[in-house]
């Protein structure tokens, strides 16, 4: 018997941030002679992509969206999973939302057609997430977004912490941690060369948003402590124009011997140049259930700085960077400190972030995928 597993997420174009990679890798290395995946999105603009489903040749649709975003309603994205639902006998839909309308309607699936549901919780049972838009969530929460937890046959997790949040909500049952992956490279080797008369190059990648602690790497740049030329390369989209708006107009206040520039979103190979090129990552967010930006930034061999809200204590106890509280002030003094440090002790920093990672090669986590799928059959 063959299972059919069809991928539901709110978006899946590239700039939509980690699960525009995760859930293609997640379709290709779970991937049997008896489990196939296909993907299904709405889409909010007409040239949406996904570099990785286009390289790695995996199906997937983009319905357009109508109305809100914050609901994403999309008729034809709701038609494809009912049809999915109503051709193949042994159906399983692993939603990577919460919240909208496209988690409410494969609840309703579950309702009516007692389709097995699969839940990835992608960080959206966290405290600090579950305060964004409260009143809208806790209406959601009691509405179906509990009961489709709890009748899930799995719930998805990529650490522990994120475990530990939906247990705090009551949410124990059919949970299974598997971290999401990487695809690692070959080691990097590194340069021993002085560069202490360059400006410190800071690779800062991710959507900028409010989540991702954009507000705290402006303030610490600010700061008195940071006396040094620092070049500043932010690779990321931005989706909220008014905190766009904010986020230049605190740029054009940072003293002169900061220099920040803004890319946009980038893709491989131009992301993975970036990454080689820099000197150090930082990503100092509110809270992350995974980061495969750090992730990607350690596969590069590049040393981070990230928060305790992340999954990468990793990183302090095999000294692959820094992680810090969510204050601009220690941000500030851990790029102080690393900015001190000469190049041989970067070169073991650097070291230690590619052992870090190899865990986490997609190649090593796709057995524990397999047998969570497997296990539907």
């Amino acid at each position: 018997m063959t299972l059919s597993v069809l991928h539901v997420v709110e978006r899946i174009a590239d700039e939509y941030g980690g699960p525009a990679k995760s859930i293609p890798y997640t379709a290709f290395y779970s991937q049997t002679e008896n489990v196939r995946h296909s993907i299904a999105s709405g889409r909010y603009y007409s040239d949406d992509k996904n570099s990785v489903c286009d390289s790695l040749k995996i199906d997937y649709n983009q319905h357009k969206f109508f109305g809100s975003t914050k609901l994403a309603f999309s008729p034809d994205l709701f038609r494809q999973i009912y049809y999915f639902v109503r051709k193949h006998n042994n159906a399983l839909i692993h939603v990577h939302n919460s919240w909208n309308l496209v988690p409410f309607f494969v609840y309703i699936m579950m309702v009516i057609f007692k389709t097995r549901v699969v839940v990835s919780a992608r960080g959206a049972f966290f405290p600090w997430s579950l305060n964004q838009g409260r009143v809208r969530k806790k209406i959601a929460w009691y509405l179906f977004q509990k009961r489709l937890l709890l009748n899930a046959v799995a719930v998805h997790v990529t650490s522990e912490g994120e475990l530990k949040a939906l247990q705090d909500l009551g949410i124990s049952k059919n949970v299974i941690l598997i971290p999401n992956g990487v695809m690692t490279h070959a080691p990097i080797s590194v340069s021993n060369n002085d560069r202490s008369d360059a400006a410190l190059r800071l690779l800062f990648v991710s959507r900028i948003h409010i989540k991702k602690g954009f507000d705290i790497l402006l303030e610490a740049l600010c700061s008195e402590l940071i006396d040094f030329d620092i070049e500043v390369i932010i690779a990321g989209g931005c989706s909220d124009e008014e905190y766009g708006r904010d986020v230049e107009a605190q740029v054009l206040k940072l003293p002169g011997n900061i220099n920040v520039s803004f890319l946009g979103h980038v893709v491989h190979p131009q992301l993975t140049n970036l990454y080689n090129k820099a000197d150090i990552f930082v990503l100092p967010s509110y809270t992350e259930n995974f980061g495969i930006a750090i992730a990607e930034a350690l596969s590069a061999a590049l040393p981070v700085i990230t928060t305790i809200h992340t999954p990468w204590m990793e990183v302090r106890e095999l000294n692959a960077g820094y992680i810090i509280d969510t204050c601009s002030k220690e941000l500030a003094n851990a790029i102080v400190q690393f900015n001190d440090t000469d190049s041989s002790q970067r070169a073991v920093m650097s070291e230690n972030a590619q052992r870090l990672i190899a865990k986490y090669d997609w190649r090593q986590l796709k057995s524990e995928y397999q047998r969570m799928y497997g296990s539907f059959l």
